[in-house]
């Protein structure tokens, strides 16, 4: 995101949604020259890579994390330690290697 835009403002959202848009197109033509019929989208994409993570076992709050999202409650989540972002990679890691 550029530097002079602030999270969460009306501007910030448009630019996400745009770039999803974006994303989504280009995925679609990746997905066509793979002779893919299915319409690919980012959330697609990230549910793929979420079902993937649960089925290797990993726990809720992870695949939360991996995907940029809170877990549980706000003020608890406060006192809780992230994960180490080697934890992250290796989720990455392995749910690409699922995916070959």
């Amino acid at each position: 995101m550029p530097h002079d835009t602030i999270e969460g403002t009306e501007k910030a959202r448009k630019l996400i949604m745009d770039r999803i848009k974006t994303m989504n197109k280009y995925l679609n033509k990746t997905a066509s020259k793979c002779r893919v019929e299915t319409n690919i989208t980012t959330y697609v994409i990230r549910h793929t890579w979420a079902t993937c993570a649960k089925r290797l076992g990993y726990s809720n709050e992870l695949i939360a994390e991996s995907l940029g999202h809170e877990y549980g409650n706000k003020i608890t989540n406060i006192y809780l330690d992230n994960f180490e972002q080697s934890v992250i990679d290796e989720v990455n890691e392995r749910v690409i290697n699922v995916l070959k």
